[in-house]
């Protein structure tokens, strides 16, 4: 080895150190977010779920409700909800064919 060599080993020496000290550090990190991700990922899940139920639960009430206040409304206005559903009926027979 040269006099003019050996400073330049020296810092190839401690690239490579600095170089394997941060891959052991990254190394950490990856097992760390490894180890904690699926605890982090069920407790979401979990979070997910229970605001899923809680939106089937509001929207079975309110179905609820809007089948009730129409099946109201039917039983007070027999002869209008026929006539409406024949005017559908209609409509959409002569839409069909109109076509041809």
């Amino acid at each position: 080895m040269t006099v003019e060599t050996a400073p330049l080993n020296s810092s190839v020496d401690s690239a490579s150190e600095h170089f394997s000290q941060q891959a052991g550090k990254l190394r950490a990190l990856i097992e760390d977010i490894a180890k904690t991700a699926p605890d982090a990922a069920k407790e979401k899940l979990e979070s997910l779920k229970h605001g899923v139920a809680s939106l089937c639960d509001r929207g079975k009430d309110k179905t609820g409700n809007l089948v009730c206040k129409v099946t109201d409304t039917i039983k007070a206005h027999p002869l209008e909800t026929a006539a409406a559903a024949v005017g559908a009926g209609l409509l959409t027979w002569w839409l069909l064919n109109r076509r041809r």
